[in-house]
């Protein structure tokens, strides 16, 4: 894995799904696979706890990373 790697700022506004805020992190290319950390969220019970934020991720975080800052209450 080289150096390169990616940051984005991905909004998650009330009523998105978990697959959105995934597809959104696929396009943003924090993550190579939309359904796929979508169904990870889903196993972990972490789909039902997503909070309304503004988060920056990076695309060297692990699934585990990016779901731990998305149910976070906030990001003090």
């Amino acid at each position: 894995h080289s150096g390169d790697y990616t940051t984005a700022t991905i909004e998650v506004v009330s009523g998105m799904s978990s697959y959105e805020i995934a597809q959104l992190l696929e396009n943003a290319g924090i993550i190579e696979d939309a359904a796929d950390f979508d169904s990870y969220l889903n196993a972990n019970g972490y789909s039902t706890q997503l909070k309304i934020n503004t988060y920056t991720f990076d695309s060297n975080m692990t699934y585990e990373e990016i779901a731990e800052a998305l149910i976070k209450e906030d990001a003090e």
